[in-house]
């Protein structure tokens, strides 16, 4: 069976010699309800003794997590669920009574800009809770999660992960789809994971990026005054009149992002807004067609997140002089931007 465990989360044998924490019939959510945490993509190292966790990512919302014995290699697959803006992994492990899985229950906290990961086992309350539903079970986690005794006081249920590796990598599929997750997935650390070397030909706070959108001309992390931090990578056609086949050009391609985030699943749902088209490009500079989609996380750390696909109207300096008009072209481009 997929969900087999030999020895349970994290902890090793301890588990066996010391108890376990809350054992539920049912999971907090259905195991498909959350998409996986890129955060957690990686290596990590246990502060008491050593013992090295690599996460990945078995599906849209399932880990795999694995960790070698001297004998063996364990694995088993939790997911998320949060409740009341609270982050839980649930472990699915084989029922000791019946058919079916049981759920193991951890709370987490992902600290240190993504660099450590606390994990504290769920108690089994002297009054046994055997929660029928989901709903059932999230109600007593909602009324209790704030009780001094709701985590496990046991030090083999209660410890620290540090990051040895990112797994950006390894975190899903390569290409278009696998490096927006990458970026999303750090814009709760202010993009500070994915960001590179100053770009020493601009004269603000403008950094290459070290995940890149497949296709586009650049990405770039910007750390401006004028425009705040926001990740953007631009499809530049050419540098030519921003005539009407340069705005078709440009409009072919948003159309082609636009799909792509329609069709696609991201760590986190994004929900589409409208298309804003003011339809002239002959405008003044600026943008001319754009459309947000807007994350709907329950995650608290992804509020506000926006990533805007637009066709903007912009300089092109072919001369010296910076500030020399005459030296200006103009031309259309395509560009994705998430703003902090």
């Amino acid at each position: 069976m997929k969900r087999r465990i030999q020895i349970l989360l994290l902890i090793g044998i301890s588990f066996i010699l010391y108890g376990c924490p809350y054992d539920s019939h049912v999971p907090i959510d259905d195991p498909k309800a959350n998409s996986i945490d890129l955060q957690l993509l990686g290596r990590w190292k246990n502060r008491s003794d050593g013992t090295i966790y690599t996460f990945r990512k078995y599906d849209d919302h399932t880990y795999s997590v694995s960790y070698s014995t001297k004998t063996d290699v364990v694995s088993y697959y939790p997911f998320m669920s949060f409740v009341n803006n609270m982050s839980f992994l649930c472990v699915p492990h084989d029922c000791e009574y019946g058919e079916g899985d049981d759920y193991y229950l951890f709370g987490i906290t992902i600290g240190n800009n993504g660099n450590t990961l606390t994990i504290k086992g769920l108690n089994n309350p002297s009054d046994y809770i055997t929660a029928k539903t989901s709903a059932e079970l999230r109600s007593w986690i909602y009324n209790n999660m704030n009780s001094s005794s709701f985590y496990s006081t046991v030090e083999s249920d209660n410890y620290v992960l540090d990051k040895v590796e990112w797994g950006r990598t390894e975190a899903v599929s390569d290409g278009f789809v696998g490096s927006m997750n990458s970026i999303i997935n750090d814009y709760p650390n202010k993009f500070s994971n994915i960001t590179g070397a100053l770009l020493p030909e601009f004269n603000d706070g403008i950094y290459e990026s070290k995940v890149t959108i497949p296709g586009s001309s650049y990405s770039r992390i910007l750390n401006t005054s004028g425009s705040g931090l926001l990740f953007s990578a631009g499809y530049v056609n050419s540098y030519t009149v921003a005539d009407e086949n340069n705005y078709q050009a440009a409009v072919k391609q948003f159309n082609k992002l636009v799909a792509i985030f329609e069709s696609s699943s991201f760590s986190i749902p994004l929900v589409k807004g409208k298309i804003k088209n003011p339809g002239n490009y002959q405008r003044d500079m600026g943008d001319v067609k754009e459309i947000d989609f807007t994350s709907s996380s329950n995650d608290e750390r992804f509020r506000g997140l926006v990533v805007r696909i637009k066709v903007s109207k912009n300089n092109y300096v072919t001369g010296q002089n910076q500030m020399d008009p005459r030296s200006w072209k103009q031309y259309f481009a395509t560009s994705i931007t998430i703003n902090r």
